[in-house]
This record gives C-alpha cells, structure tokens and sequence, in this order.
C-alpha cells in the first residue's frame, strides 16, 4: 500500500471511531492522487434561472387633449325654440309686418316655443297686450329685452345655432361672424342698416360660452346646408361681402368655424334679390328691387333631407312673359347644372325635386314708404340717380322657398288674394302639396309675407331656429 494512501486511511479509521464514542465529529473527505475528490454531503444551490433584462421605461405623456367638433343641424330636425324679433316699422305705409307675425305666433302656438327679442320694457307690454286683444294664445312666446336689435332680419343678424361635442357630450354654441348690412356699407348715406352685435348679445342672454366667431362676413340666408357638413352658397354673396378672400379661405372659415365639410358653390341667386344698387345686372333700367341681398339661398333652393333639394323653376311660358322671369330661368337652370354634377360630403348624388317660382310682384314706392327711402339714399352703380319724391317700380322679394320649419308645423309663403289670377292659386296650392310630399307629417300653414318681401326678405329671414 502507499505509505500516503496508508496514513490518510488510518487517520479516517481513527476520527471515524473517535465519532462514535460521541466525540466531535468529523468530516474527512479521502483524496486518492489520480481519482476524482469525493461528493460533498451538502448539496450545492440551484443555479438561478437567467433573468431578461428589463425593458426601458417611457416617461409618463400627458393625456391628450379633446378636440371639440361642431355641426350646424339642418332646419327638419327638432327645434328647441324659434327666434323672430318684433317688428317696429313698415316697408310700406299699406303693408302691416304686425299681421305677419300676429300669423306666425299663431300658427306656432302648441309646436314650438318662441322667443321674442324687443328693445324696451315698454315693447314687452306691448306685444303681451296685443296678443291678448287678439286672442292669440302666448304660453309659449318668452319675450327677451336685448336693447342691440335694430330690426326684424334675424336670420342674418341673429346667432346661427351650432351643435358642439366633446368627449362625448353635446352642448350648444353659436357663431358670431362679421356684418356690413348686406353689403350696403359704402353704398348709402343711411349706415348702419341692422346690428352687428345681436348676435353675441342673444348668445350672451342663453348663456352660451362657446361662440365661434370671424371676422368673415357672413349671414345665415346666406347658407343652406343638410345638416351633415354639406352647403350651398353663392359666390355673388360671399365675394361681394369678402373681397379680400379666395373661395378656398372662405370655405376654410366655414369648416373650422361652423364644422362644413364640403361646399357647393353656386354662382348666382334670382335676380329679384340682387342687391338695388346693381343697375347693371341684368334687372330692366325702371325696376329697383327691395333692399335685397344679393343671391341668398333660401330665396331659391332647400335642402329636404340629406340629399334631396327642392329647386324654383321658372317655366319657358313664364320666362317669355317677363324680363326678370327670364333672368331668373337663365340662374335658375345653371345652378341645376351645378348640383346635378356636385354631391354631398358622403359622395351622394343630389336629387332635384323642381318647384314654381313664386309669380313676380310689382309695387309702387313713393316717399313715405321706408323702403323707397332707403333706396333713395343709395348709390347706384351706373351712377344714376331718382327724381326727388319720384315714385319707382319695385319688384317684390317673393318666393316660396323661403318658408320656415318649425318642428311639426310649416310656414308656407302664399300669395293669392281675393281679386288675384287663379294662376296665383293653383302655384300656392302645388308648392303646398310640394311640401306635404316632402315632410308628410309636418302641417303646412300659408302666411301672406308680401309685408316682409316689400323690405327685401321673407318668412325665413325673419327667423331662426334654435335646435336641442
């Protein structure tokens, strides 16, 4: 045996026996040269499972903010109010604007709530005892003193009444954009025509905070839209009142502030709403129209539904008839042209459902009638000029396209009175059935606006709706 082999074992024999007589006990482990060393009697740990390394972190990002969205809703949708504004004055000594709306809160009553806007305390006493020596009921007329009003053209010089979301929840908001009377600003020695602060002061009354303003000028019967960010306008208009703009930074206006998503453009309007100081655009040298404005479109075309528009046309008989006729067949058949090429925001073809133009109105004006004095005080563009106290022909602003909705319940301009052609009836009642056609549960009422129309609008202009 080797000498080492044998001396390492006698020692283990030796601490092994000293073990068992309980002595401190020992571990010896016995190294052979040439052979692996013996195990350890304790196990050695598990290895640790290799761990990834842990992913960067991104520093926390501040939520982003909402964006609020805005829509203009089309007139058929539900209305919470109808705005008008009391009328002080006629256009005609012979033509009452009192009766007219005498008619409308009338024809309201049980339908839709009205809001009133006068001037003074003393207007609302006024108005609630005129209605009650008419016995027109007025649980649902809220008069509003707001001292800003000048006159009855709401439409224009009111608030246009906007739909505003945000993160999920609709609230209401308004425009307010820029105003020069029509376009008459530098045109006459009577300035200014109407207010350009009613539309913040009737924002301001309800509350509404979010009121999207521009300096743009724009005026509500100015614009018709379907309710889904699609509108008509006429360059006439819009070029006329922002000379400094392109069509493109109008429409941008348009769609940042009113929420538009496509517009239409049509080139002109009837000519019996061109504005009185264009002698050169094709009216006859001796009629003047009414203080118009220029090519609105509620004078012509309506959307009904979100592609389907009602259009005036002008008959070849008419138009033979009449210079004014023809003019307005000529503008009336290329702004056809135009939609029937164009569609909707969606890509939808628009339908044309073709209505009667409402039958031209001559009137008589002579001093004392407040239109003839403002027509007397303009100038014209041909640079002529009216005779002192001279009377002049005017062509009235009639249309039906100018009715109002006013949720279950339609305004219709009519025009026929007792001594009138049957030709003015049988329009009246083919525009009526025209309506019923579109909104056949809606009630259709006829109002002679001809009080309005000698003062260059209509029913719908002298209106605004208020939707939920």
């Amino acid at each position: 045996m080797n000498a080492l082999l044998s001396l390492n074992v006698s020692a283990w024999l030796s601490l092994v026996l000293l073990g068992g007589t309980g002595q401190a006990h020992v571990n010896v482990n016995v190294t052979v040269p040439g052979s692996p060393p013996p195990p350890s009697l304790e196990q050695p740990p598990e290895p640790e499972e290799p761990t990834a390394p842990e992913e960067p972190t991104e520093p926390p990002t501040e939520p982003e903010e909402s964006t609020a969205t805005y829509r203009f809703p089309a007139e058929w949708e539900p209305q919470k109010s109808l705005w008008i504004a009391w009328p002080t004055y006629d256009s005609t000594q012979d033509l009452s604007r009192e009766e007219v709306y005498l008619e409308i809160v009338a024809a309201t009553a049980g339908h839709i709530e009205l809001d009133v806007v006068v001037a003074t305390e003393d207007e609302v006493d006024y108005v609630e005892d005129l209605l009650d020596t008419e016995s027109i009921p007025r649980t649902h007329v809220r008069l509003r003193v707001i001292p800003s009003v000048m006159d009855v053209w709401l439409r224009d010089t009111g608030p246009m009444f906007l739909q505003r979301t945000l993160d999920g929840v609709t609230s209401a908001a308004t425009s307010d954009f820029g105003f020069n009377s029509w376009g008459y600003e530098g045109y006459t020695s009577i300035y200014p025509w109407d207010s350009d602060v009613l539309d913040n002061d009737i924002a301001t009354t309800l509350g509404v905070t979010d009121i999207r303003s521009s300096p743009m000028i724009s005026e509500g019967g100015a614009i018709e839209s379907n309710g889904k960010g699609t509108m008509f306008i006429t360059e006439a208009v819009a070029l006329q009142r922002n000379p400094g703009m392109t069509k493109a930074q109008i429409e941008a206006v348009y769609e940042e502030r009113l929420g538009m998503k496509k517009i239409i453009w049509l080139a002109e309007g009837v000519p019996e709403d061109d504005l009185t100081f264009w002698r050169s655009n094709g009216l006859p040298s001796d009629v003047y129209t009414t203080l118009t404005v220029g090519g609105h479109t509620d004078e012509f075309v309506r959307f009904i539904d979100e592609d389907t528009v009602l259009l005036a046309e002008v008959t070849p008989d008419e138009a033979e008839d009449d210079p004014i006729a023809a003019e307005a067949r000529s503008r009336l058949e290329a702004v056809r042209a135009v939609i029937d090429a164009a569609t909707t925001y969606e890509g939808h073809d628009i339908d044309i459902i073709r209505v009667p133009a409402a039958t031209l109105l001559y009137k008589t004006m002579g001093p004392g009638d407040s239109t003839y004095d403002y027509i007397t005080s303009l100038a014209f563009d041909d640079s002529s000029t009216i005779a002192t106290d001279a009377s002049i022909t005017t062509v009235l602003a009639t249309s039906y396209m100018n009715y109002v909705i006013a949720n279950d319940v339609i305004l219709m301009p009519a025009y026929w009175k007792t001594g009138r052609p049957t030709s003015i009836l049988d329009k009246d009642d083919e525009m009526e059935a025209a309506l019923e056609a579109a909104f056949p549960t809606r009630t259709v009422v006829r109002i002679n606006p001809e009080a309005l129309n000698a003062g260059g609008g209509g029913l719908h202009c002298v209106t605004q709706q208020q939707p939920y």
